[in-house]
Order: structure tokens, then C-alpha cells, then sequence
């Protein structure tokens, strides 16, 4: 699978392909025993056909997007394995959806009248999907916003003298700088210089 090729080009060390495909495809197993009141109204083969085809061509990829996450490498290999098995959740539940809202499952049909059941996992899987999209996009805000953050700069000590010397009241400024040894230091460098 592509996703597999992928986890690795992002940078997925210490974890083998046999462990995330074992994680991916226990957690497919997991949702289709989970969802499997409105699994069982279409017909199987071509439901999972149907489904790596959006996979494929609409790039839906929870697990790249997990495995690109800051820090995710510095997570523990469990840990990793946990957010892998998530995103392939995740990756399931969104692309039945999709396939859901579009109508592209209803000529899969192999039901006349789906039960409460099966209407309510797809509520369920609904809602989960709504949340998973909801803390990734979060997640990305905070990402954008450490990304946005000016580094801090430590400003020449012998400017700020010179722009307080104009700015503080005499008072402020005799007690910062001719008060204080290591500031009068950068005030008599100030004044050699003929800044002040």
C-alpha cells in the first residue's frame, strides 16, 4: 500500500514494515468488526475496490499526516505504532463517509432497507470523523503559530542605553545606569563613543 511507502519516506525509524502494516491492517479489522451492521448492507470486494480507488485518487492519507506531525519521531515506538493504528482508523472511516455522501455506495447496495443499526454506525463514524478533522486542524494552528513566532532578539545593550537615556526620567535612568556597575559600564561606552 502507498501509505506504507510513505510512513517510511517521512522519516519512520526503529518501527519495521511488518509492525506498521500488522497495526494498519489490525485496526482495519477492528472498524470492520465495529462497523460491520453497515458493512454487511454492500457487497465486500468491491466496497474495499471502491474505497482504495478514493484512497488513491483523492490522497486521503491520515497516516502521512500523523507521521509528518512535529515530534512525532521522538515518540516512543509504541506510541508511534498507536497513532499509526489511529490514522488508519481514521483513513477508513473517512473515505466510507465521503463514499457515503457522494452516493457512490447506494449501486453497492446489496439490502433493500438498512436497520438502526447499521444508520447509527454511520453516525458514529460520522462524528468521528468530525473530531479527528477538528484536532488536526487544531493540531495545525499550533503548528502555524510556534512556526509564526519571531524569534526572540536580544538587542544591543549600548542601544537600549541610548534610546532610555532619551526615554527614562533622569531619576530611572541615574538608577539604572550610574547606580549599577555592570550597566554604567555600557553608559561610559555610550558617552566615549559620543552616542550620548
Amino acid at each position: 500500500m502507498s501509505f506504507i511507502t510513505q510512513a517510511f519516506d517521512e522519516g519512520i525509524t526503529g518501527i519495521s514494515r511488518r509492525e506498521i502494516l500488522d497495526e494498519v491492517f489490525g485496526e482495519i479489522r477492528k472498524c470492520e468488526k465495529d462497523f460491520s451492521n453497515v458493512l454487511s448492507c454492500y457487497d465486500a470486494q468491491p466496497l474495499r475496490d471502491l474505497m482504495q480507488t478514493l484512497q488513491q485518487l483523492e490522497n486521503v492519507d491520515c497516516i502521512r499526516d500523523v507521521c509528518s506531525q512535529p515530534g512525532f519521531g521522538e515518540q516512543s515506538k509504541d506510541d508511534q505504532l498507536d497513532s499509526i493504528g489511529k490514522a488508519a482508523r481514521q483513513s477508513f472511516e473517512k473515505i466510507f463517509i465521503l463514499l457515503f455522501d457522494r452516493g457512490a455506495l447506494d449501486r453497492l447496495l446489496v439490502v433493500d432497507e438498512t436497520t438502526d443499526e447499521a444508520e447509527a454506525e454511520v453516525v458514529r463514524m460520522r462524528n468521528e470523523v468530525r473530531v479527528y478533522e477538528a484536532n488536526q486542524r487544531e493540531l495545525q494552528q499550533q503548528v502555524a503559530a510556534i512556526e509564526a513566532e519571531p524569534e526572540s532578539v536580544i538587542e544591543d545593550p549600548h542601544n537600549v542605553c541610548v534610546r532610555e537615556f532619551h526615554n527614562l526620567g533622569s531619576a530611572a535612568f541615574k538608577a539604572k545606569y550610574l547606580s549599577n556597575q555592570h550597566n554604567r559600564a555600557v553608559y561610559e561606552k555610550c558617552v566615549s563613543q559620543g552616542r550620548l
